[in-house]
């Protein structure tokens, strides 16, 4: 059987076929080029709108603009899951996630996506 990448047999399979790796980037012969998409949104997600949030002082105007930016930028991941493409990318992504308050987070997320 010949694959389109090495980690993925079809782009809208919810598993990899074999674990990619962790030590370096992932490319289009890797993972479709929605993954690679999805995990640059998340990187962001997670950079510069949960991390600032979790870190916000109690300071009330920082916490809000924080909160409001974590809510647009899930807004547009919501948006963006309706894709079949990039919603199995997504899930294949958080298969590989370790436990956390985040990635909890983002199965709200996508079950929200869903439902």
């Amino acid at each position: 059987m010949i694959f389109m990448y090495k980690f993925v047999v079809n782009k809208l399979d919810t598993q990899y076929c074999q674990a990619p790796p962790t030590d370096r980037k992932l490319n289009k012969a890797d993972i479709p080029l929605e993954e690679i998409e999805m995990r640059e949104m998340l990187s962001a997600w997670y950079d510069t709108a949960y991390q600032p949030l979790i870190k916000a002082n109690n300071d009330d105007n920082d916490t809000r603009a924080e909160s409001a930016r974590l809510k647009k930028l899930e807004t547009t991941l919501l948006v963006v899951l309706k894709n079949k493409a990039y919603q199995a990318a997504f899930e294949r992504i958080l298969t590989t996630t370790t436990a956390s308050i985040s990635k909890d987070r983002l199965l709200r997320l996508l079950m929200e996506s869903k439902g």
